[in-house]
């Protein structure tokens, strides 16, 4: 007899403890999906037509998207998972119930109904499961959550188009197409260069337009646009890089730098002139007394 109570208790520790099934419960929610269909880059210089010594650009991202609204519908089993520890105190608890719920039923029987059905089937339901060793009672602050289905369905579909900055996008300048030079747009999708500093030195001919080229990022293509300048400014523009290269000229003296950085001023190209300075003032043949020189010339 000992050695079945024994096989019989193995063979229940054995057996696999189950979850207590509480509900299943049903969720639903709307969202949005935006999905890019087709984007293109937009540049828009501040002048068509080149009129003064710098420019400036607005890149903007043109994007059509189509935009679906979508409403899922997720069902979940809510139980309450096991635990062994809660059996030492719901089968005591369970086999008190047993007695309580026999008077009931009696009770019931005799007073034909006097007890309600959905009290005496709770009750009933709390008893097995308490006396069963292998399922814990249900219990709201225990609640586990597990997903079972999920359908999406889609309520409503259209297309916008959004004109937007385009910060960060990577761009050359150049008025030698044989020398680009390199930017990025700010975080409001803007660029702006002095017009000196994209001339090379040795420029073939008479500056005629600035090339614009814009490089593609996987959504857009590269974009390409050339913005001409006025006969007045490219005048300037030409003027402005003589009176450079005089100023980079090997053994200019400090009081010519000096003037050649105050005629690229009344030019109209003030960064460029600061840049040259800055650059000239940095040459390791620069020696004290040619820097006090152009200092006192610069500010006589």
């Amino acid at each position: 007899m000992l050695r079945r109570l024994l096989a019989l208790l193995a063979g229940t520790a054995l057996l696999p403890a189950c979850a207590n099934h509480v509900r299943y419960s049903s969720d639903a929610f709307e969202t949005s999906v935006r999905e890019v269909v087709h984007a293109d880059t937009v540049v828009e210089p501040r002048e068509r037509v080149l009129q003064k010594p710098e420019l400036e650009l607005d890149l903007l991202a043109d994007e059509t998207a189509v935009v679906r609204k979508l409403r899922t519908r997720v069902r979940s089993d809510e139980y309450t998972p096991y635990k062994s520890g809660y059996e030492l105190w719901e089968v005591p608890v369970g086999a008190v119930c047993v007695p309580v719920l026999t008077v009931l039923r009696v009770v019931d029987l005799v007073g034909l109904g006097l007890v309600p059905d959905r009290s005496l089937d709770d009750l009933a339901g709390f008893t097995f499961a308490a006396l069963n060793p292998l399922l814990n009672l249900e219990s709201e602050t225990r609640l586990r959550r597990k997903e079972v289905s999920r359908e999406t369905e889609e309520l409503d579909r259209s297309v916008e188009r959004d004109l937007r900055p385009l910060p960060g996008a990577r761009l050359a300048l150049a008025i030698d197409p044989r020398s680009p030079v390199r930017f990025s747009s700010d975080a409001r999708g803007r660029v702006h260069s002095d017009l000196l500093a994209l001339v090379p030195e040795g420029l073939p001919g008479r500056p005629r337009a600035v090339r614009v080229a814009v490089e593609g990022d996987g959504k857009r293509d590269p974009h390409v646009i050339e913005i001409p300048l006025s006969h007045a400014l490219a005048a300037r523009l030409a003027q402005a890089i003589e009176v450079r290269r005089r100023a980079r000229a090997p053994g200019a003296a400090p009081e010519a730098v000096g003037r050649s950085l105050a005629e690229l001023d009344a030019l109209g190209f003030s960064a460029s002139a600061l840049a040259l300075e800055t650059e000239l003032r940095a040459r390791t043949d620069a020696s004290p007394a040619w820097l006090s020189r152009l200092d006192a010339a610069l500010h006589p």
